[in-house]
């Protein structure tokens, strides 16, 4: 999925009018091995090429696989450390739990979502905003979900207008139904808690412990060896700020026009008198 301009039409009786023009930009990228290491010769430490199949240096060494080379640190010869994390055995891993609001979670997860499969959403005027937060309230509030489609290049995608955890507007892509293999997973019906289900989760929720911002946070070989430049600050816009403007904005134009109706009336019956 590509980022790209799009304009959002809806059909209806023959009739087709544009909702909003939204923007699709690119995601937040994790950092990877080759933005930080190099794959060397084992042997004299130099970059090797990749000729026939093979990997070759001059010193004669010379693999068939990435897996043959040594990994370095970018631009030096020092060997990158990568220590087992796992216990290397059929038992399973643990992984700890916790809970965060989704007031704190949105704001210090500007760049923990949305991933390759999802792309953030931008619009291009205020009309188009306005429509935005439309269709994610309407969603939000009924038992609904947006479906977009488009052609990308060669393929089509398929997309879900949805939000994100922390709550930015997103389009994540999913599989067309003619394509995928299928997986295994498990399925929740929300029309079927009651409500005394829904009052034993949240007792339940109690007893799992708060996250902090660390919890978000890696502390593995990457961030010890590497030097991880911190990322830019995100442009997200706030949509509650924007439908302010425009809800005063139509209050103004409802009062004006209700006081241009007025004085057309008072005008009316002066002609009258005469």
């Amino acid at each position: 999925m590509k980022a790209r301009r799009l304009v959002l039409q809806a059909t209806v009786m023959g009739f087709s009018a544009n909702i909003a023009t939204i923007k699709i930009g690119n995601p937040a990228k994790e950092h990877e091995l080759k933005d930080y290491t190099d794959l060397v010769c084992p042997q004299d430490k130099k970059k090797p090429q990749f000729e026939m199949s093979k990997y070759r240096c001059t010193c004669g060494f010379s693999t068939t696989t990435w897996q043959g080379l040594l990994r370095v640190l970018k631009g030096t010869t020092t060997p990158l450390e990568m220590p087992t994390l796992t216990k290397g055995n059929s038992e399973a891993e643990i992984a700890r739990i916790y809970k965060m609001t989704l007031e704190a979670f949105a704001k210090i997860a500007d760049y923990v979502d949305p991933k390759d499969a999802e792309r953030p959403v931008t619009a291009e005027d205020e009309a188009s905003i306005v429509n935005l937060y439309k269709l994610i309230v309407a969603q939000a509030e009924t038992n609904h979900i947006i479906i977009l489609k488009w052609n990308d290049t060669k393929e089509q995608v398929i997309a879900l207008l949805t939000t994100t955890q922390s709550g930015k507007i997103i389009v994540r892509k999913i599989i067309p139904p003619n394509l995928v293999v299928v997986g295994d997973s498990l399925m929740l019906d929300k029309s079927k808690m009651s409500d005394e289900d829904i009052e034993e989760a949240k007792q339940f929720l109690k007893q799992i412990p708060d996250a902090t911002k660390d919890v978000l946070e890696v502390a593995d070989y990457r961030i010890k060896q590497f030097q991880v430049h911190q990322p830019e600050e995100q442009k997200v816009t706030a949509i509650s700020s924007i439908m302010e403007k425009a809800r005063t904005r139509k209050d103004i134009v409802k009062e004006t026009n209700k006081r241009e109706i007025v004085v057309e009336v008072q005008t009316s019956k002066k002609k009258q008198k005469k």
